[in-house]
């Protein structure tokens, strides 16, 4: 599965501003991105109602991108 993700957002480019690896099991859509809740232990809220966890290795990371936008 990460073999996909990381050869189809190398084949459409303009797609890798919209996806950050939050994690090591999960990629997101940054549209999708509601909320990112570090009370609970680093977990972003999407759209759909989901919450993933944000790994502390990449958190930092994150949030930078998100001051960007």
């Amino acid at each position: 599965r990460l073999n996909f993700h990381v050869l189809f957002l190398e084949e459409v480019p303009s797609l890798e501003d919209q996806f950050y690896r939050i994690h090591n099991s999960f990629l997101i859509n940054l549209n999708a991105l509601i909320n990112i809740n570090k009370r609970a232990g680093n977990y972003c809220e999407l759209s759909n109602g989901v919450s993933l966890p944000i790994s502390r290795r990449r958190f930092e990371g994150l949030i930078k991108l998100m001051r960007l936008k």
